[in-house]
């Protein structure tokens, strides 16, 4: 609706984090909300194609809790591409790694 939009444009992204994802209980930053979309464990996931991985965004407590690497090691995923902008969602789940992102990309590496 448009006082949905009003309210979205006139807060900054933090807040809403604060207000609609939960926070510290952001709904994508916690594994137990999706047992059954979880392509790999621990994390919001689903194969797009066969060779195509989509999934929310790691937090290095998830990485280390679900042997994530493991599991991309396993499913033969090879390339990460990061949509997360540093700094976004600041307030989502556990928060935000010194790298500005919500794990180290260096677990990746």
């Amino acid at each position: 609706s448009s006082m949905s939009e009003t309210l979205r444009s006139s807060i900054s992204e933090s807040r809403m984090c604060q207000m609609f994802c939960g926070g510290k209980n952001c709904k994508y930053d916690c594994a137990d909300r999706w047992q059954d979309q979880q392509a790999i464990e621990g994390i919001y996931s689903t194969w797009i194609t066969p060779n195509i991985l989509a999934m929310t965004r790691p937090s290095t407590a998830m990485i280390e809790k679900y042997d994530i690497i493991l599991q991309f090691k396993k499913a033969k995923i090879k390339s990460i591409i990061n949509l997360q902008i540093p700094g976004e969602h600041e307030f989502c789940g556990q928060g935000l790694n010194a790298s500005g992102f919500s794990y180290d990309p260096q677990l990746f590496m």
